[in-house]
């Protein structure tokens, strides 16, 4: 007699079906996280954009952006993604930007400044908090290919940026320091008889002059302190700052200073093209303001550091150029040029 057994199966081998299947799981169920967290955040860029750039419009026509994305003249991507919008409403004039922000992505920004923002300007940022999402720094970091951003977030505390456009340079999400005390007395320039008066600018305590005489193409060399401080030197005319605080605060207007000394031209204002100041000693054109084709010629002679314009703020249309430029104060458009600017912006012409 023929013995007929019906075929199933073990509990051993339903049990290995069964733990398979969990491994499985537990490998594709994070990766497809990670991918649906991908795509709707990406649904952020588009809508970013589209702000930024009608901020843009708004600029050229009003010479500010708006704190009302109301007033622009823009048109919704397309794909349906919402998002929570947000402009600098002017409490902080340092930064100028569009804030991006998904209910479903939660811990994650996408951030664009604007082109004239003094703060990081023309730069693209992630910004993640592990605390709301213990994927959100992968997103930014290793997904994105994001490079921390080492001074903060404009979220705050316990947020971190990644920049994903653009270089961090010398902008920092810190507010400015605060100048000690006492106030530094007020200082009568000994050769051009103009005051100066002491006024806090990002923790340091610096001179604004008053309207002191006017010099052309001759050169003047300032052998004490303050000889021709708050003086206007313009059509090619030169001022030598052989003392510290010999030029300090003068206005070149298509002039320039020479640094022969530490803070030799401290101070001073640089406006337009063919203005220059020359530092050719470490901090010699330390606090002065370089913009619209003025530029810092950091050549320091014989040594070859970075620190001939430390100090130096270079802003929109201003340049530095040479060996000391990677530590002076870059803001809004202002770059660098050659091979020696570290992580400064660099210019593109």
């Amino acid at each position: 007699m023929k013995i007929v057994r019906n075929a199933g199966f073990t509990l051993i081998e339903l049990l290995v079906v069964v733990l398979i299947i969990g491994i499985l799981a537990a490998i594709a169920l994070p990766q497809y996280q990670k991918a649906v967290l991908k795509s709707r955040y990406s649904g952020l860029m588009p809508i970013a954009s589209a702000v930024a750039n009608g901020q843009e419009i708004y600029y050229m026509d009003k010479g500010h952006y708006s704190t009302d994305i109301t007033q622009l003249d823009i048109k919704a991507p397309s794909g349906g993604a919402s998002a929570e919008i947000e402009v600098n409403d002017g409490s902080d004039e340092r930064f100028d930007y569009v804030l991006t922000t998904r209910d479903d992505v939660p811990g994650l920004a996408y951030v664009v400044y604007q082109k004239h923002s003094e703060q990081f300007p023309d730069t693209i940022m992630c910004e993640a908090n592990d605390t709301l999402n213990s994927q959100a720094t992968w997103l930014c970091k290793d997904a994105l290919k994001g490079e921390e951003v080492t001074s903060g977030s404009l979220q705050g505390t316990g947020w971190t940026a990644y920049l994903l456009k653009g270089t961090e340079g010398s902008n920092t999400f810190e507010e400015p320091a605060t100048c000690s005390d006492p106030r530094p007395d007020n200082i009568v320039a000994s050769g051009s008889g103009v005051s100066g008066t002491a006024e806090c600018v990002n923790g340091v305590w610096k001179y604004v002059w008053g309207t002191g005489p006017t010099y052309g193409t001759v050169y003047y060399s300032a052998n004490e302190a303050y000889k021709y401080a708050g003086a206007t030197f313009t059509n090619l005319g030169q001022c030598y700052g052989n003392i510290a605080n010999g030029c300090a605060g003068a206005t070149f207007n298509g002039a320039s200073c020479i640094g022969y000394q530490a803070n030799g031209c401290a101070d001073a204002i640089f406006d337009g093209a063919k203005s220059m100041c020359r530092a050719t000693v470490d901090g010699g054109c330390t606090g002065a303001t370089i913009s619209n084709g003025g530029y810092c010629d950091g050549w320091v002679y014989g040594s070859g550091n970075n620190n001939a314009c430390v100090g130096a703020v270079i802003s929109d249309g201003g340049y530095c150029q040479g060996r000391g430029c990677a530590n002076a104060i870059y803001s809004g458009t202002g770059c660098c040029k050659g091979d020696y600017c570290g992580d400064a912006p660099r210019c593109t012409n």
